[in-house]
C-alpha cells in the first residue's frame, strides 16, 4: 500500500512520472475508521497523503509533524515530509527525509532518483551523480527513465558551475617513496646512503580541489582548474604542490554521449621550489549507456621542463581507458588500462609504462560505503643507468581500501578513512621501497 501512495503521489508531484506508472496504481486507498477506534500512524500518513494531493498542505503538515515525533515514523510519513519540503524549495530538509527512508529500505529506486534530483537542486552534484549512476544498474527500470537518468547525469555534466573539494588528514611511513637500504653498490664499491636519500615517515595535511566553469550557448567552452597540496610541518621539503589549468571545448554527440578537448598548463613544486612545469593538453571522452556502463577514454600530453635537471626535460604522453558498470544493490565495478611514454633529453630517462586497475564500491548497512582498488604498473626505462650500467625495470603495485561512514556527516562532508600499501619492485636496489599510509579525508557526503 506504502508504494501505490509514493506512485499515485508521483504521478501529481515529480518528474520521475514512469516509475509511477509501473506500480500499475490507479486508486487512493480510504482510510476507515470508527469514532471509537484510533487511528494508526500509518492510516494518518495516508490521510496526510491525502490532503497533500488536495493541496490542503497546512493539514498535511501538522499530521505530518506529529508523525515525525515518533522514533521510527512511518515510511509514507517521511515521503509526504519530503514532497512538503520540495514545495517549500526547502532541500536540505528534502535530502533528510529521503536518506532516511533509503536508510530503511535501500531498494526503493523512486525515492533514489528523487534524492538524486534534490541532491542536484541543492548543488551537491557529486552526490547527485553517483545516486544517479547507481539507477542506472538497477534491473526493471523502463528505458524512459533511463533516458531522463542519462539526460539529468548531461545536466550535472554541462553545469555552468561545479567543483569537487576533499581535505586530508595524513600519515605515512615513506613521504618520500625512497629505499630503506643504508647500502648500495656501485660498480663493485660499498656507499653508505645519506639520511635524505633513504625513507622517511611524517604526518601532515592534504588539499584536493577541482573547479570548471562553462559558458557558451549550449555550454560547449570551459574553464578547468585543479590543485592538489600535502603539507608535511615536519618535513617542510617534502611538501607537494600540484597545479593545472585548462581551457576546453565540447562536442556533445548526444545527452549521454561527449568528446572533449582541452588545452593549458601545469605546474609542480617539491619543497617550495620549481620543481616541473609546462604546457599540458588533453582529448577525452565519456559514453554512458542506460544499462549502466560509464567508458572514458582518454589521450594527454603533457610537457615536463625541470628548471634544475635540464636534461629531463621532454615530453610525457599517457592513453588511459577506464570503465564502471553499476551493479545491483549499490555495487559499483571500475576497471581500467594505461600505457604510457616519457620522452627526454637524455635517453637515461625515457620509458614505456603500463598498467591496469580494478576496483569496486558497495554500499553496506548503516549508511557506509565501502571502496577498494588494485593497481599495477609496469616500467622499463630505455638508457643505461650510468651508475649500476642496467637498464631500470620497476614494477610497482598497490592497494587501497577506503570507507566512509554517512552517519558522521558534518556540514555536507562525511569522512572518508583510506588505508593503502605501495609496493615498488626494481632490478636496482636503489629505486626499491615500500610505502604504507592512512588517510582520514573529508569528502561531499553521499
Amino acid at each position: 500500500m506504502l508504494f501505490r501512495l509514493a506512485a499515485i503521489l508521483g504521478l501529481l508531484l515529480t518528474s520521475f512520472t514512469t516509475v509511477a506508472e509501473t506500480t500499475g496504481a490507479n486508486t487512493l486507498p480510504v482510510v476507515a475508521s470508527s469514532e471509537n477506534t484510533q487511528a494508526t500512524p500509518e492510516e494518518l500518513a495516508q490521510v496526510a497523503t491525502q490532503l497533500l494531493i488536495e493541496r490542503k498542505l497546512d493539514m498535511a503538515a501538522l499530521i505530518v509533524a506529529e508523525l515525525l515525533k515518533q522514533p521510527a515514523p512511518p515510511m509514507q510519513a517521511l515521503f509526504v515530509a519530503g514532497k512538503l519540503a520540495e514545495l517549500r524549495s526547502d532541500w536540505n530538509s528534502v535530502i533528510l527525509f529521503y536518506r532516511a527512508m533509503l536508510e530503511r529500505d535501500p531498494s526503493v529506486l523512486r525515492i533514489r532518483l528523487d534524492l538524486a534530483r534534490a541532491l542536484l537542486m541543492n548543488g551537491d552534484t557529486e552526490a547527485a551523480q553517483h545516486h544517479f549512476q547507481r539507477v542506472l544498474g538497477e534491473p526493471g527500470l523502463p528505458e524512459s527513465v533511463r533516458a531522463n537518468v542519462l539526460l539529468f547525469l548531461d545536466q550535472i555534466d554541462r553545469l555552468t558551475f561545479s567543483q569537487t573539494l576533499s581535505f586530508e588528514v595524513l600519515g605515512d611511513n615513506n613521504i618520500n617513496q625512497a629505499t630503506a637500504s643504508e647500502v648500495v653498490i656501485i660498480g663493485g664499491r660499498r656507499f653508505i646512503l645519506s639520511p635524505t636519500a633513504r625513507k622517511r615517515s611524517g604526518k601532515g595535511l592534504g588539499l584536493n580541489w577541482q573547479g570548471q566553469y562553462r559558458f557558451g550557448d549550449a555550454r560547449q567552452f570551459s574553464l578547468r582548474a585543479v590543485l592538489q597540496h600535502q603539507n608535511y610541518p615536519s618535513a617542510n621539503q617534502y611538501n607537494l604542490t600540484y597545479l593545472m589549468a585548462f581551457a576546453g571545448w565540447t562536442k556533445q554527440w548526444s545527452p549521454a554521449h561527449s568528446l572533449s578537448f582541452e588545452a593549458g598548463g601545469h605546474a609542480s613544486f617539491y619543497g617550495g621550489h620549481n620543481l616541473f612545469d609546462g604546457a599540458a593538453f588533453r582529448i577525452s571522452d565519456i559514453y554512458r549507456t542506460t544499462s549502466g556502463w560509464t567508458f572514458n577514454p582518454a589521450l594527454e600530453s603533457k610537457q615536463l621542463r625541470y628548471p634544475d635537471y635540464p636534461l629531463r626535460n621532454g615530453w610525457q604522453q599517457w592513453l588511459t581507458v577506464d570503465m564502471t558498470k553499476a551493479m545491483p544493490s549499490g555495487l559499483v565495478w571500475s576497471t581500467g588500462a594505461s600505457i604510457g611514454r616519457n620522452k627526454t633529453h637524455d635517453e637515461i630517462y625515457n620509458f614505456i609504462s603500463s598498467g591496469a586497475k580494478l576496483g569496486l564500491s558497495l554500499e553496506l548497512p548503516l549508511r557506509v560505503t565501502a571502496s577498494v582498488m588494485l593497481n599495477y604498473l609496469e616500467t622499463r626505462y630505455a638508457g643505461r643507468d650510468p651508475f649500476f650500467a642496467e637498464r631500470r625495470r620497476e614494477k610497482k603495485q598497490s592497494v587501497e581500501v577506503g570507507l566512509i561512514p554517512l552517519t558522521l556527516n558534518m556540514k555536507g562532508f562525511a569522512p572518508r578513512i583510506v588505508f593503502g600499501h605501495i609496493k615498488n619492485w626494481s632490478n636496482i636496489d636503489l629505486y626499491q621501497f615500500q610505502r604504507t599510509y592512512g588517510k582520514l579525508a573529508f569528502v561531499r557526503d553521499f
